[in-house]
């Protein structure tokens, strides 16, 4: 009977790799945190690349990202190839309303 083996013990080139992943996918959530507010700067690519790294560098981190309140329907939607939903539709088209009339009333009042 042969003797379980042990996993081999991590280099520390695997070790500076799977920081670096991590740290990377914490950037790309930050990003994508900033997006879900400005409406110009996109969420899921950055979501989807922070999950990325993830997935290669720590389970524990990659599940906490798909199943997030947040940023898990987005990732989740994206997977099954859904596209927005309603919610997500109407939340758009208020921001970028806002964000239209916004910038048309700082203009206006600066240009005179």
């Amino acid at each position: 009977m042969k003797a379980p083996t042990r996993p081999p013990k991590p280099t520390r080139q695997n070790i500076i790799y799977r920081w670096t992943l991590i740290v990377l996918g914490s950037v790309f959530v930050g990003i994508g945190f900033i997006g879900v507010f400005v409406p110009l700067l996109p969420t899921t690519p950055f979501l989807l690349l922070a999950a990325a790294c993830y997935f290669k560098s720590s389970e524990k981190f990659y599940n906490w990202l798909i199943n997030h309140r947040w940023f898990g329907p987005y990732l989740r939607n994206y997977r099954e190839g859904k596209r927005f939903s309603g919610k997500q539709k109407a939340a758009l088209v208020v921001l970028i309303a806002v964000s239209v009339i916004s910038s048309a009333l700082i203009l206006m009042y600066f240009s005179v």
